[in-house]
């Protein structure tokens, strides 16, 4: 037996094992390299991407939006300036938004040819402000002449796809009140009377002041004739008189805030929304308004020809004028246009349940 040769053969098999051995070793140690980079890679995109959505959000509140994002699946670009992530807000509904953010691993290594890619989905909605809506007129002072009507019961417009009636509230409420004969006041119950209430409600400072602090529209004082303002074929918000549209139409799912620090006069003109007026409000002309009218000091309303119906609730500091009362003044509740209204103020928040989801 020529044993020479056969060792020769063991140590050529034990370096083919061997080497085979080693490569799949050397293989094995590169794949868990790869392997080990790609999963740190996808966690920073994905920590980026989770960054982004909180950025996404940064000085937007839901009035803000609603400007921007008029119609349902309106959706805006966000987040072009950084270069680690890029985002989209969409809204879903009046009170809903899907905010989006896509984000990259930095650039690959040697190893890493393909850059890893995450995309995070997170729903967020509107939480209003809060607006305790005890009577459909309420003021410190109440002074209504004929043909003015004021009813506490819940009356959804007819144009509007609204829930069913929610229960009755006051028809008013206020320090005194001196009514004619000819007026007509029904809620539950018609009239509140509390002699403390002297101006306008103590319990509405704060939120008169939240509101006042995000408006989508700040006019100055002086006299105007809101009305729907249309460019091309969609609402121009840009528009100063576009308080949007009582009736549904191109800007009816346009709810703005409009502040006024001092005191307006209305000649004429119709919106919907949240009118907050920091002096007094006179109405020369015929008005129409749904949502909340927030007046801290006098409303008035001028005959003959002025005159204003609002589909929701008013609140002023005095209603009339101690030689003058409302004459032309209707106001009928409605917790449908009031919470519309609402949902453009307050702030975002994610849901509750389900809010983050991982896109593809």
């Amino acid at each position: 037996m020529n044993r020479r040769g056969m060792a020769l053969g063991l140590v050529l098999w034990v370096l083919v094992i061997g080497a085979a051995i080693l490569t799949v070793a050397v293989f094995m140690s590169a794949q868990e390299r790869r392997a080990a980079g790609s999963e740190r890679r996808l966690h920073l995109a994905m920590t980026r991407a989770e960054a982004g959505l909180t950025d996404a959000l940064a000085g937007w509140s839901p009035g803000l939006l609603s400007r921007r994002l008029i119609h349902p699946f309106d959706s805006l670009l966000v987040g072009n300036l950084d270069p680690s992530w890029r985002g989209l807000i969409r809204r879903l509904n009046r009170g809903l938004f899907l905010v989006s953010a896509e984000a990259r691993d930095p650039d690959p290594s040697t190893i890493a040819t393909v850059a890893t890619l995450s995309r995070l989905g997170w729903l967020v909605r509107a939480r209003p402000v809060l607006v305790p809506n005890t009577a459909a007129l309420r003021a410190g002072t109440v002074r209504l002449e004929s043909a003015a009507r004021i009813a506490g019961e819940d009356r959804p417009p007819a144009d509007w796809d609204c829930p069913p009636p929610d229960t009755a509230i006051g028809g008013i409420a206020a320090g005194s009140v001196m009514a004619d004969s000819g007026t007509e006041i029904t809620g539950a119950p018609p009239v509140l009377v509390n002699p403390a209430d002297s101006g306008f409600p103590s319990s509405l400072t704060a939120a008169f002041d939240e509101l006042a602090r995000q408006p989508t529209l700040v006019v100055p004082g002086g006299t105007w004739s809101p009305r729907p303002s249309i460019a091309g074929t969609d609402c121009n918000v840009s528009d100063l008189l576009n308080w949007g549209d009582p009736r549904p139409g191109v800007c009816g799912d346009y709810w703005p805030i409009i502040h006024v620090a001092g005191d307006v006069e209305l000649s004429a003109g119709v919106g919907h929304g949240i009118l907050l007026v920091g002096g007094d409000l006179r109405i020369v002309g015929p008005v129409e308004f749904s949502g909340l009218v927030l007046v801290q000091g006098s409303l008035v309303v001028e005959p003959p020809g002025g005159s204003i119906h609002v589909s929701g609730v008013v609140v002023a500091g005095r209603a009339g004028t101690a030689g003058r009362g409302l004459s032309g003044i209707e106001v009928t509740y409605s917790k449908c246009m009031i919470d519309n209204a609402l949902l453009s103020s307050g702030t975002l928040i994610p849901l509750r349940s389900r809010a983050w989801k991982q896109l593809f």
